[in-house]
């Protein structure tokens, strides 16, 4: 019974980290252009920011 639990919270997990990156790459390519535009140290925060988000989406849903 606890596996089954376990494995469902595993896959939740995974596809939650997976979504994050989804969103947080597609968040990381239109920084990309906005700091084409407007090269800027908050756009360039913002993107890295991004960047780092959806790193750790990809490390979450590999991981789980």
């Amino acid at each position: 019974m606890s596996e089954t639990i376990q494995s469902c919270g595993d896959t939740s997990l995974r596809r939650l980290g997976a979504l994050g990156a989804l969103l947080c790459g597609a968040c990381a390519v239109l920084g990309v252009v906005l700091l084409a535009l407007e090269p800027t140290a908050a756009n360039l925060v913002a993107l890295l920011l991004a960047l780092a988000l959806a790193a750790s989406g990809c490390a979450i849903a590999r991981r789980a």
